[in-house]
């Protein structure tokens, strides 16, 4: 992930603001997480058993046995663990948020990890998730979101940063197959290819917390356990105009 570049190309975009994606300090980082999964099992076991013997000889003996077990077991768990490796569910209460006062038709975006670290290796996805607004989901008959992902590969490295524990640095290819977005909106994007190194903290209460190692300065946070991380940056907005050009 790189600095977001919003570039004035004709009508895309008309204005943008970011909340927290950016290298230069200036906004608030934010960061929703929600999630829950309800699993339940239920078992049930019978075994009926009867014997029955009959002598007739002098005397009759009639033996009758029966045995009726029933176990009923109900568990119902509630768990968290839907998103990499058992962790919460990174994407889990993202939504639109940006307000129309920038424009009716807008996007809201945030940037998502999903990473493995095994020793010095780094593997997983960055996504950028936009969400439309109301009026342009209707406009255009959109889905409430589409993801474009990249691919990374990277190493650990030492960080610099005092508030970090490591350094990580990644380079990004991005992935057609799941990428959903079309590409009508691709100046809002990444481009297809980029390099970066982020800072990584990981807290004592297993969240994590991410930020450009240049500078320090944080543009996500979410979990990590083991050598499975995740993160999430405050939101972007980016302004269509009134009447835009829909896929």
């Amino acid at each position: 992930m790189t600095t977001m570049r919003w570039i004035s190309v004709g009508w895309l975009p008309l204005a943008a603001c970011s909340d927290g994606k950016s290298d230069d300090g200036s906004g608030d980082v934010t960061f929703a997480d929600t999630y829950a999964d309800t699993d339940t099992d239920t078992d049930t076991d019978t075994d009926t058993d009867t014997d029955a013997d009959a002598d007739a000889d002098a005397d009759a003996d009639a033996d009758a046995d029966a045995d009726a077990d029933a176990d009923t077991d109900t568990d119902t768990d509630t768990d968290t663990d839907t998103g990499t490796g058992g962790l919460p569910d990174p994407f889990a209460g993202l939504s639109a948020t940006c307000g129309t006062s920038i424009a009716a038709m807008n996007y809201t975006s945030y940037y998502v990890g999903e990473l493995q670290i095994s020793g010095t290796t780094v593997s997983g996805t960055e996504t950028m998730a936009f969400y439309p607004s109301p009026d342009l989901e209707t406009t255009c008959g959109l889905s409430p979101s589409c993801l474009v992902v990249w691919d990374l590969t990277g190493t650990v490295e030492t960080t610099s940063q005092p508030s970090f524990n490591y350094a990580i640095a990644v380079d990004a290819t991005r992935n057609l197959v799941l990428t959903t977005c079309d590409d009508v909106y691709m100046l809002l994007w990444e481009p297809d290819t980029y390099s970066g190194t982020y800072a990584v903290a990981e807290n004592l209460d297993g969240t994590s917390t991410v930020g450009f190692e240049s500078s320090g300065t944080v543009f996500g946070e979410g979990h990590w356990s083991g050598g499975d991380l995740t993160y999430v940056s405050g939101s972007q907005c980016a302004a269509l105009p009134d009447t835009p050009p829909c896929p």
